[in-house]
């Protein structure tokens, strides 16, 4: 899977960036008053389920670079998503690394008003200055659609975390947790479906 041919492009209110992934042209597009990076970083992003999902390579036009860290971070996330995915490949990846900048202050986290959702910004919320909300990812957010979550739904949402959160020091619950290494993944199965394990099962990196 080869991305390549990076272009930005501007108007009155927006800056577009974009470049091909396979052939396909990939666009992200912000208000034009946010700087964009020059890196392939969400390029490689958007790339890494459905190459996973194939079984092939990527290849980053050498003109471009990612940043180091994402880049580690990739390899432990495809260890991850192999584990609970076989069919998920874990593929290598072809790309000249550049350290990376921020260009913006700030801390962010996607945020769908699920419940993995809502326990990073409860875990996260001395940390977190923005939470991204993708419209239309998981259920359509227009006004009016029956079934589905408005924005002022989710703001809603995030303002009950902070009293669940007030809520939950007050209430004492305790969870039983067994840790395993990330790498005794198929050894935790067993006692799971065995009924063995009183509690949660929890795979960790670096235990």
């Amino acid at each position: 899977m080869k991305i390549g041919e990076r272009s930005v492009r501007e108007d009155r209110d927006t800056t577009e960036v974009s470049a091909t992934v396979d052939g396909y042209r990939l666009w992200y597009r912000v208000p034009r008053s946010y700087a964009v990076t020059d890196s392939a970083d969400p390029f490689l992003a958007a790339a890494l389920f459905p190459a996973m999902r194939l079984g092939r390579k990527i290849e980053i036009d050498p003109i471009l670079s990612v940043s180091p860290r994402l880049l580690d971070n990739l390899r432990i996330l495809q260890e991850i998503h192999h584990t609970w995915n076989p069919r998920l490949e874990i593929v290598p990846i072809d790309a000249r690394t550049s350290p990376s900048r921020a260009l913006h202050g700030g801390v962010m986290s996607f945020f769908s008003g699920g419940v993995d959702s809502v326990y990073t910004f409860l875990k996260r919320q001395g940390e977190l200055t923005h939470l991204v909300f993708i419209q239309g990812f998981d259920f359509s957010a227009e006004s009016g659609n029956s079934g589905g979550l408005t924005a002022a739904d989710l703001t809603d949402l995030s303002q009950l975390a902070f009293k669940l959160l007030k809520l939950a020091a007050e209430v004492p619950i305790r969870t039983k947790v067994r840790l395993f290494p990330l790498e005794a993944a198929n050894e935790a199965l067993a006692p799971l479906k065995a009924g063995r394990i009183d509690g949660a099962a929890v795979l960790k990196m670096g235990i």
